[in-house]
């Protein structure tokens, strides 16, 4: 037994056959070398564009939540009983932005519940779905038809109204990537004339000395500097 063993024990101790193991083993080594860096690298790049993701998605949650400011300016009502509402669009920031004008959905309460009523862009001035490339502010006008009248008073000769402004916010005209959304609601009670005649219903003072429309949040407003 130990004499047949004896040649391949030589065998394995010769010089070129050390060689050829050390070889095998080191090609080995490297290898998973190379394959531990490549799974490293894979990994990183994997992580860079997940950041990269979540930095362009902060970024366009910047531009939509703090470069976009929007406000009612003004409300007045029509001699055919509407009421129209020019809404402010703002940037805030220096450079321009890309914006796409607002839809707008309008809710009175009735009751416990939003009942939706009937609010249509200006003729005369359509842009809803129109992007802009927005410097400064833009203005764009709705009008609003208020049919109800068992709306909820929480005042008196107020119609509690809610209009629900839905926006995408871009840094570019033609983006490559997703867009930022906006979305935001303007809560307000607005004068209801259909009760003009009727001073019961009012108090003092009188009718025509009241606000035609008294914002419940601060932000319903448009945003104005001290200078403006």
């Amino acid at each position: 037994m130990m004499s047949g063993a004896t040649p391949r024990l030589k065998r394995l101790s010769r010089p070129g056959g050390l060689k050829a193991w050390k070889a095998v083993f080191w090609t080995g080594a490297m290898l998973a070398v190379l394959l531990a860096a490549a799974d490293w690298g894979v990994g990183r790049w994997q992580q860079g564009l997940v950041q990269a993701r979540k930095d362009y998605r902060a970024s366009l949650d910047r531009l939509a939540f703090h470069a976009v400011r929007t406000g009612i300016e003004e409300i007045r009502h029509q001699e055919d009983g509407r009421y129209r509402i020019r809404l402010i669009v703002q940037n805030a920031f220096d450079e321009p932005i890309f914006v796409m004008m607002p839809a707008v959905d309008a809710f009175i309460q009735i009751g416990p519940q939003w009942v939706g009523v009937q609010i249509a862009e200006a003729p005369e001035a359509a842009m809803e779905g129109s992007v802009v490339r927005l410097v400064g502010e833009r203005a764009t006008d709705r009008y609003l038809t208020v049919e109800p009248t068992d709306y909820t008073e929480s005042i008196p000769g107020y119609i509690h109204l809610k209009l629900n402004l839905e926006m995408i916010v871009s840094p570019e005209q033609n983006p490559q990537e997703e867009v930022g959304e906006r979305k935001e609601d303007l809560i307000l009670y607005l004068k209801d004339y259909r009760w003009a005649s009727d001073k019961t219903r009012h108090g003092n003072p009188a009718f025509d000395e009241k606000p035609d429309f008294i914002p419940l949040r601060a932000w319903t407003l448009v945003p104005r500097s001290p200078k403006s």
